[in-house]
C-alpha cells in the first residue's frame, strides 16, 4: 500500500525558496524606490514652490483688477441675474448712500429710481433679453446718470448677469441745454435783428421822405408865410427823428466795438437832473403831461461820467413821455447809507410781462410790429443798460399794462465817491 503521508521536509524545503524568492523581489523594489527618493522629493517641493509663485500671481493679479476697478471714476456694479448688485466699485458710495462693502445685495432699481419694481424700458431687462448691450439716460435725485448694461452669458451662451455703468453726465445735460439756449436766444436775435433793419428802413425813410417833400414844397414862390413855418417846423422834426435815430446806430456800434471810454468829472446830480426836467417840461407840456421832480434839497456832488448819465435819464424821460397819452411823469432822487437811486415813473401805457423780460435786449421795443403807434428804433433802453453798466451801476423795471412804468437807476455811493457828509434831509 502506498504511502500518503506528505513529505514534510520537502515542503519546508520550498517554502523557504519561496521566502528566498520574495525576500529578493521585495528587496530589489524597496531598493528601486529608495533610489528615487531624493529626485521624488525635488519633484514634490518643485510642485509645490510652483504651487505658491501660481497663488502669489493670482492675488497680485486680484489685488491690480480690484485696484482699477475702484479707480474708475464711473459707478460698476455686478448684477447677478435678478437685478441684485452682488459687487460695486467705491465710486458709488458717494452717490448712493445704501451701498457698501458689507452691505451690497441690493436691487439696481430701488437704488436708482427709488422704486420695487423695474422701470419701463429698463436697460437691464432688455439686455437680459437681447443678450447685448443696452443704454439709457436718466434723471434722478437731480443729477443725470448715462446708464449701460452689458449682459455676462456663460458658456451655454445663457445670461448669468449684467455689468452696470452709471456716469454722471449732469456737466454735459448742463452744456447741452445752454447751447440750446444759446441757439434758441441766437434764433430770437436773429428775428429781432431782422424786425430791427426793417423798422430802421421805416425810422430812417420816413423823415428822409417828410424831410425832401416839404423842402420840394418850400421852393413854391408862393407859398404863405404860414405854410412856410409850418412846413420848415416839419422838415426840423423830421431831421432831429434822422438824427437821433443815426446817433442810436453809432452809439450802438461803439459799445459792441469797445471803443465807449469813460470820462469821469465831480458834478452835482441834482442840477443834472433839474436841468433834464426843464428841458423836457414844453414837450411834456404840449401834450398835456404833468412833469414832477422829488430831488433832495441838499446838493450831492458824484464823481461819475457826465454825458453817459445825461444820456440815460434822457432816454428814460423821453421813453416816458413817448409812452404816455395823459398822466404824469415822476422823477425821484434818493440817497441812502448805501446807494443812490433815481427813478422815472410814468402812467402811461405800462409793458407786458413777456416784453419786460427782453425790453432791454437788442432791437427791441414795446411794439416791433410795423403798425405800431410810437416812432423809434427800439436800441434807446439798450443803451441805457450799457451805459448803466459801464458806470457799475444796476436797472431794473417794474410796469403794470394800463397802470404804468418805473424804471430804477441804482449806483453804489462809494463807486460814485459820494461824501459821507453829502446826505437827504
Amino acid at each position: 500500500m502506498k504511502n500518503d503521508k506528505p513529505d514534510y521536509n520537502q515542503l519546508e524545503q520550498k517554502l523557504k525558496e519561496a521566502r528566498a524568492t520574495l525576500e529578493s523581489i521585495f528587496k530589489g523594489e524597496v531598493d528601486f524606490i529608495l533610489g528615487y527618493e531624493e529626485p521624488l522629493k525635488i519633484q514634490l517641493k518643485s510642485i509645490t514652490e510652483e504651487k505658491e509663485r501660481l497663488i502669489k500671481e493670482n492675488q497680485k493679479i486680484a489685488r491690480q483688477w480690484e485696484t482699477t476697478f475702484n479707480a474708475i471714476d464711473s459707478i460698476i456694479w455686478i448684477l447677478d441675474k435678478n437685478h441684485n448688485i452682488i459687487r460695486s466699485n467705491k465710486s458709488s458710495y458717494p452717490y448712493f448712500k445704501d451701498i457698501s462693502e458689507e452691505t451690497i445685495k441690493n436691487k439696481c432699481y430701488t437704488l436708482i429710481h427709488n422704486s420695487n419694481k423695474p422701470i419701463n424700458n429698463c436697460p437691464f431687462i432688455k439686455a437680459k433679453k437681447n443678450l447685448r448691450r443696452e443704454s439709457m439716460e436718466i434723471k434722478t435725485n437731480n443729477i443725470w446718470y448715462e446708464i449701460t448694461v452689458d449682459p455676462i452669458i456663460n458658456e451655454n451662451n445663457e445670461f448669468e448677469g449684467a455689468v452696470h455703468i452709471l456716469n454722471n453726465i449732469s456737466e454735459r445735460k448742463k452744456v447741452e441745454r445752454e447751447l440750446t439756449l444759446a441757439k434758441e436766444k441766437a434764433e430770437e436775435n436773429e428775428r429781432l435783428k431782422s424786425a430791427f433793419l426793417a423798422n430802421m428802413s421805416h425810422e430812417i425813410r420816413t423823415p428822409m421822405n417828410g424831410i425832401l417833400g416839404f423842402l420840394e414844397l418850400l421852393k413854391n414862390p408862393n407859398l404863405s408865410d404860414e405854410s412856410k413855418e409850418k412846413y420848415i417846423d416839419i422838415v426840423n422834426k423830421s431831421g432831429q427823428r434822422l438824427l437821433n435815430t443815426i446817433n442810436d446806430i453809432i452809439e450802438i456800434s461803439k459799445i459792441d466795438s469797445g471803443q465807449v471810454k469813460i470820462h469821469k468829472s465831480r458834478f452835482s446830480i441834482n442840477k443834472l437832473l433839474a436841468d433834464l426836467l426843464n428841458f423836457f417840461k414844453p414837450e411834456a407840456t404840449k401834450k398835456g403831461l404833468i412833469l414832477e421832480s422829488y430831488l433832495t434839497q441838499k446838493n450831492i456832488d458824484i464823481e461819475s461820467d457826465k454825458s453817459k448819465l445825461e444820456s440815460i435819464f434822457t432816454n428814460l424821460i423821453k421813453n416816458a413821455i413817448k409812452f404816455i397819452d395823459k398822466g404824469t411823469i415822476s422823477v425821484k432822487l434818493e440817497l441812502d447809507n448805501e446807494n443812490l437811486i433815481i427813478s422815472v415813473k410814468d402812467t402811461g401805457v405800462g409793458i407786458s410781462p413777456i416784453k419786460q423780460k427782453n425790453i432791454f435786449e437788442r432791437f427791441v421795443q414795446g411794439d416791433t410790429s410795423f403798425t405800431r403807434n410810437y416812432e423809434g428804433s427800439g436800441l434807446g433802453l439798450s443803451i441805457t443798460k450799457e451805459y448803466v453798466s459801464l458806470l457799475n451801476g444796476k436797472i431794473s423795471l417794474k410796469s403794470e399794462l394800463g397802470i404804468g412804468t418805473t424804471f430804477w437807476v441804482t449806483f453804489n455811493r462809494e463807486e460814485l465817491n459820494i461824501l459821507n457828509n453829502d446826505s437827504t434831509d
